[in-house]
């Protein structure tokens, strides 16, 4: 058992700089130059060499390391003083302080035995809530329904445009289910949740459909059946738990790029995937079957690949790179036969009467060193930018409890998911840091300049995401609610600000001049969609509330979708007050940039509405400093 041991404690410390090399190779590759499938596998060989490497310190595949291991235990027992004869009195002594040898020796006792019955229940565990989510899994397809007719025959077209030779059934599920999943390996299926035909057009579940179909036709339910396994097993090693994550991310780009080629759509595609997301928030997927927004599916990193012309989309393996890939880690695993034992457990023996104690230099302590005191920007004045006077600090009010916790990288999400809400408390889960800024300064997030370099080319904040409790007294107005938010993240994220007039070019909404075509329409009560936007290759479809229920919309609402297609910030000029029903449809290409003409013309004639392109004097709040990472709770 001690052996197994230290092989195993051996091949996990020597797992970690091969894994190191593996990232560093992957990384330094672009993907221009190796797509999402040939990535996957040389993970897999990767993932591989990791889990053999504990065999290379078993004494039958260790005959190359007798020599240095004789030569450390000699060096380690050289200089004890001689064993004390029976008839005289047992004497510990210490020796004198030496340097430290490899492989270091830990003495065995009963603890090796303790750390493998931990490590066996605990694996256990894991397998059998394994075993219990196939089973649930399995259930849920047997109670699952028939899809409407029209689509019965869709599953194995879904496939056959894969080049899958494999039978599918599609299956309808009504509320068991939170997204659309593969499943397998017995009795492959796709599964659609009920509700998805309802608010999904004809295209985007043609879409999902091909992103499932190819999870099959790549025979991922039988990977991700064996991968769920191991790491049921090797769940505390750290080697492991990476791959695993970079599994799931290259299978769901591979998937990706099924649908990409097979459509041509990729921007299409990727608000296709955050409109799932948005719809299956907050619901947890099988660990049995491939979700297409699962929280493992990297939905922001997806979203990015998808926008990115540059990288390579083909779906079949390529076998150069993938040759040169895996005898690149071979070599790298040759290497790693030649490193030294680094740990040993050593069976304490009897007649040793003696103890070497090696002392250790205490490490001393290091005092932190305090931050450096915010230095105030200067901005050099012109035309465009007016700085305005900071106005003296005046305390603002605090919750009187708070706490946050720094997510990282999580599903694609719009905002936060508001758990629990009350007149003395509010909880937020997975919110973006936008949104949080947007509460403390309610407007839209084009008035707000962040630091340089924290925004993507896209916009995006990467691993800006957070979960936020916080209480307040009940009579808190909601102004002091605002500056609440103010000081939470002046506390927490070291928040520091100032005011500027800049000059901003943007979309002035004005009234056409042959007058308002669009009528006033109500909110039903308890709504919770305002409107809905259908992209398809030629046109941009819009229409308030939804397809089948159309309701009216506030103007806000309107302008906020405007402006996500146009680029620029859309005002509203408008001066209109209440809601109107609004169904707008443009000859654009989504894929393409804004033509505004196209949209003025549009505008005109179906809402009576016209856009003016502006130059106007805008409030902007500059973010001089903002730390991602929160001051702990």
């Amino acid at each position: 058992m001690n052996t197994f041991l230290s092989a195993f404690i051996n091949g996990v410390l020597l797992s970690i700089p091969v894994t190191i090399a593996a990232w560093l190779a992957l990384r330094l590759t672009p993907r221009r130059a190796l797509n999402a499938a040939t990535r996957y596998v040389v993970l897999w060989a990767i993932l591989l060499i990791v889990l053999v490497l504990p065999a290379l310190y078993l004494p039958h595949a260790a005959i190359h390391r007798s020599a240095p291991m004789s030569q450390a235990i000699s060096q380690t027992l050289a200089p004890l003083p001689p064993i004390a004869e029976p008839d005289e009195p047992s004497i510990t002594t210490t020796s004198p302080a030496r340097s430290v040898t490899l492989p270091f020796s830990v003495p065995a006792g009963r603890w090796p035995a303790a750390i493998l019955a931990i490590w066996a229940g605990a694996s256990l565990l894991l397998l059998l809530r394994l075993a219990v989510s196939w089973i649930i899994l399995e259930r849920r397809k047997a109670r699952s329904t028939a899809p409407p007719s029209y689509l019965v025959h869709r599953g194995d077209a879904w496939l056959s445009r894969c080049l899958s030779t494999r039978r599918v059934t599609l299956r309808v599920a009504t509320t068991e289910i939170g997204g659309p999943m593969a499943t397998g390996p017995w009795r492959p299926s796709i599964l659609f949740p009920a509700r998805f035909f309802d608010e999904f057009p004809g295209e985007e579940i043609d879409q999902i459909g091909l992103h499932e179909a190819a999870h099959l036709a790549r025979r991922d339910d039988y990977a991700l059946a064996l991968q769920r396994v191991i790491e049921a097993v090797f769940f505390f090693h750290p080697a492991v738990r990476w791959i695993m994550r970079q599994l799931n991310l290259e299978r769901e780009i591979a998937c990706d790029d099924f649908v990409v080629q097979l459509t041509g759509v990729p921007r299409l595609y990727a608000s296709c995937l955050t409109r799932v997301a948005e719809v299956t928030a907050g619901i947890r997927p099988s660990l049995a079957a491939a979700a297409v927004t699962d929280e493992s599916s990297h939905l922001t990193t997806r979203v990015e690949m998808l926008l990115d012309k540059t990288r390579l989309t083909g779906t079949r393996l390529m076998k150069v790179p993938l040759v040169a890939g895996i005898a690149g880690l071979l070599s790298l695993g040759a290497l790693a036969t030649e490193m030294p034992v680094l740990f040993n457990l050593v069976t304490p023996v009897r007649a040793l009467a003696q103890t070497v104690n090696v002392p250790v230099a205490p490490v001393p302590e290091i005092a932190p060193v305090p931050k450096p005191a915010a230095v105030a920007k200067l901005t050099p004045h012109n035309e465009d930018v007016q700085v305005e006077p900071a106005p003296s600090p005046a305390p603002l009010p605090r919750f009187t409890t708070s706490s946050v916790t720094q997510l990282g990288q999580v599903r694609w999400r719009m905002g936060g998911a508001v758990v629990n809400t009350t007149a003395t408390s509010i909880d937020y889960r997975q919110i973006y840091i936008k949104s949080l800024f947007a509460k403390a300064w309610p407007m839209p997030f084009y008035q707000f300049v962040w630091p340089a370099g924290m925004e993507k080319p896209n916009g995006n904040i990467p691993d800006a995401w957070y979960d936020v409790s916080a209480t307040m007294s009940a009579d808190t107005t909601p102004e002091q609610l605002q500056q609440m938010f103010q000081s939470f993240l002046a506390d927490r994220f070291k928040v520091s600000s100032h005011w500027e007039t800049r000059n901003l070019e943007v979309y002035a909404l004005k009234v056409a001049s042959d007058g308002l075509k669009m009528q006033q329409a109500a909110i039903p009560a308890g709504a919770t969609t305002s409107y809905y936007v259908r992209a398809a290759n030629t046109e941009w479809h819009m229409i308030s509330g939804s397809p089948k229920a159309p309701y009216g919309m506030e103007l806000p609402q309107f302008v906020t979708a405007l402006t996500s297609r146009a680029g620029l910030p859309v005002v509203d000029e408008t001066g209109l007050e209440g809601s109107y029903s609004i169904d707008l449809t443009v000859a654009d290409d989504p894929n393409s940039s804004w033509n505004a003409a196209t949209f003025k013309a549009a505008l005109e004639t179906q809402l009576g509405l016209t856009i003016e392109k502006q130059t106007v004097p805008t409030k902007m709040l500059i973010i001089d400093n903002l730390d991602l990472t929160p001051v702990a709770n």
